[in-house]
């Protein structure tokens, strides 16, 4: 996981997802990248290993790549990796993959964290993903979600939310093991 901060004070989130995308075209890297996001702009961004159907899971010497070359166009600050004592949790807010889907808010998870007595630890964030392709720019998606701050005994909770948001796949990163791991939702009558 490699953190960036803007040079600027506030980036739009737009335009993080076509500078994802740029880089993404150009070094040949899959990125997943989470931008902490408010109203629609973000002043940090978090580039991490997401292990993809398509792509497989980029290496750690790749995604660095990236960061240096996101960092050479001029608009984000390397802090270079990002190691915590805990695991973080990357949530999406929109029910499936559909742009017209109905998308949630963040207080609905941490509405619902804090009902089960719990402590919430986290923020929104712009979930986004951009994969290389071989004749054209980079296939990209994007939706709004959050990150959550965690640890193994909160993870059923964050996993009934992730199902009752109706999410195909929430992806968990334990710093402590280095371990990225992608959830996905059974498919058939019971996963939907």
């Amino acid at each position: 996981m490699h953190e960036l901060l803007s040079a600027e004070p506030f980036f739009p989130i737009a335009d993080v997802v076509e500078e994802i995308a740029a880089v993404s075209q150009d070094t040949g890297v899959p990125l997943t990248a989470y931008a902490r996001s408010t109203n629609g702009i973000t002043s940090s961004l978090l580039l991490v290993r997401d292990p993809s159907r398509t792509h497989g899971t980029p290496g750690i010497a790749d995604c660095e790549r990236a960061a240096a070359a996101l960092a050479a166009r001029g608009t984000w600050l390397s802090r270079g990796q990002d190691a915590r004592s805990c695991m973080l949790l990357a949530l999406g807010l929109r029910e499936g993959y559909d742009p017209a889907a109905r998308v949630h808010s963040p207080d609905e998870v941490i509405n619902r964290v804090l009902s089960k007595g719990q402590v919430w630890c986290g923020w929104p964030a712009e979930l986004i993903s951009a994969r290389p392709q071989p004749d054209g720019p980079a296939q990209v998606y994007h939706e709004p979600g959050v990150l959550a701050f965690t640890d193994f005994d909160q993870m059923p909770t964050l996993a009934a939310i992730a199902h009752d948001l109706r999410q195909d796949r929430f992806v968990i990163h334990n710093w402590l093991t280095g371990w990225t791991t992608a959830f996905r939702r059974p498919a058939g009558p019971h996963g939907t």
